[in-house]
Protein backbone atom coordinates (compact mmCIF):
# COMPACT_ATOMS: atom_id res chain seq x y z
CA UNK A 1 0.00 0.00 0.00
CA UNK A 2 1.24 3.83 -1.14
CA UNK A 3 0.73 6.52 1.25
CA UNK A 4 1.75 10.36 0.08
CA UNK A 5 2.20 13.12 2.08
CA UNK A 6 2.12 17.12 0.77
CA UNK A 7 4.28 19.95 2.42
CA UNK A 8 3.19 23.29 0.86
CA UNK A 9 4.39 26.29 0.95
CA UNK A 10 2.95 29.78 -0.12
CA UNK A 11 4.14 33.39 0.22
CA UNK A 12 2.68 36.89 -1.07
CA UNK A 13 5.76 36.94 -3.12
CA UNK A 14 8.49 34.72 -4.50
CA UNK A 15 9.55 32.46 -1.43
CA UNK A 16 12.79 33.06 -0.29
CA UNK A 17 15.18 29.95 1.19
CA UNK A 18 15.17 28.46 3.56
CA UNK A 19 13.55 25.56 6.29
CA UNK A 20 9.96 25.90 5.80
CA UNK A 21 7.47 22.71 5.90
CA UNK A 22 7.31 20.46 8.94
CA UNK A 23 5.95 16.84 9.31
CA UNK A 24 5.81 14.21 11.28
CA UNK A 25 4.89 10.74 10.17
CA UNK A 26 3.26 7.40 12.16
CA UNK A 27 3.90 4.76 10.04
CA UNK A 28 7.14 2.92 8.13
CA UNK A 29 7.76 2.55 4.96
CA UNK A 30 10.25 3.24 1.96
CA UNK A 31 10.07 6.20 -0.10
CA UNK A 32 9.76 5.49 -3.57
CA UNK A 33 9.27 8.76 -5.44
CA UNK A 34 8.34 12.30 -5.12
CA UNK A 35 6.17 14.93 -7.23
CA UNK A 36 6.77 18.88 -7.20
CA UNK A 37 4.39 21.45 -8.41
CA UNK A 38 4.33 25.29 -8.16
CA UNK A 39 1.83 28.24 -9.17
CA UNK A 40 4.21 29.08 -11.89
CA UNK A 41 7.17 28.32 -14.03
CA UNK A 42 9.98 28.91 -12.27
CA UNK A 43 13.35 27.22 -11.20
CA UNK A 44 13.61 26.10 -8.25
CA UNK A 45 15.78 23.60 -5.76
CA UNK A 46 14.64 21.96 -2.88
CA UNK A 47 16.05 19.68 -0.24
CA UNK A 48 14.65 17.54 2.38
CA UNK A 49 16.01 17.09 6.26
CA UNK A 50 14.41 13.99 7.96
CA UNK A 51 15.23 12.98 11.72
CA UNK A 52 13.80 10.60 14.48
CA UNK A 53 11.86 12.50 17.46
CA UNK A 54 13.81 15.69 16.70
CA UNK A 55 14.01 18.63 14.33
CA UNK A 56 16.22 18.14 11.61
CA UNK A 57 18.82 20.02 10.11
CA UNK A 58 21.20 20.21 6.74
CA UNK A 59 23.27 17.80 8.25
CA UNK A 60 19.89 15.39 8.24
CA UNK A 61 19.58 15.28 4.32
CA UNK A 62 18.07 12.22 2.78
CA UNK A 63 18.77 13.44 -1.29
CA UNK A 64 22.24 13.40 -1.54
CA UNK A 65 22.59 14.84 -5.17
CA UNK A 66 19.25 14.13 -6.19
CA UNK A 67 17.29 17.13 -5.21
CA UNK A 68 14.01 17.36 -5.92
CA UNK A 69 13.77 20.82 -8.31
CA UNK A 70 11.92 22.12 -11.46
CA UNK A 71 14.06 24.08 -14.25
CA UNK A 72 11.84 26.72 -16.03
CA UNK A 73 9.05 24.45 -15.01
CA UNK A 74 5.66 23.95 -12.91
CA UNK A 75 5.94 20.02 -12.85
CA UNK A 76 8.27 17.61 -12.13
CA UNK A 77 8.63 14.31 -10.43
CA UNK A 78 11.07 11.41 -9.98
CA UNK A 79 10.94 7.63 -9.01
CA UNK A 80 15.04 7.94 -9.44
CA UNK A 81 16.40 8.36 -5.78
CA UNK A 82 19.92 7.96 -6.19
CA UNK A 83 21.76 8.23 -2.93
CA UNK A 84 18.47 8.53 -0.97
CA UNK A 85 18.39 7.64 2.59
CA UNK A 86 14.89 6.46 1.77
CA UNK A 87 14.09 4.34 4.71
CA UNK A 88 10.39 5.92 7.00
CA UNK A 89 10.28 5.18 10.74
CA UNK A 90 7.43 5.84 12.90
CA UNK A 91 7.98 9.65 14.63
CA UNK A 92 10.42 10.74 11.78
CA UNK A 93 10.23 14.69 11.34
CA UNK A 94 10.68 15.84 7.77
CA UNK A 95 11.20 19.59 6.98
CA UNK A 96 11.49 20.89 3.18
CA UNK A 97 14.39 23.05 2.57
CA UNK A 98 14.35 25.86 -0.11
CA UNK A 99 17.80 25.66 -1.59
CA UNK A 100 16.65 28.44 -4.35
CA UNK A 101 13.70 29.50 -6.17
CA UNK A 102 13.32 32.26 -8.90
CA UNK A 103 9.83 32.87 -9.26
CA UNK A 104 7.31 30.39 -7.12
CA UNK A 105 5.03 31.92 -4.92
CA UNK A 106 3.18 28.39 -3.84
CA UNK A 107 4.67 25.23 -3.99
CA UNK A 108 3.48 21.67 -2.84
CA UNK A 109 6.07 18.84 -2.33
CA UNK A 110 4.76 15.28 -2.57
CA UNK A 111 6.57 12.44 -1.26
CA UNK A 112 5.29 9.08 -1.47
CA UNK A 113 5.72 6.13 0.55
CA UNK A 114 5.42 2.16 0.25
CA UNK A 115 4.08 1.32 4.03
CA UNK A 116 5.27 -1.42 5.64
CA UNK A 117 2.68 -4.26 6.86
Amino acid sequence: RTHRFEMGVSSTSAITTGAKGRKTVSYTGTITGWRLVSDTSTTMVLDIWKANGSIPTVANTITAAAKPSLTAAQIAGSTTLTGWTTSVADGDVFIVNVDSNNNATYFSLEIEILLNN
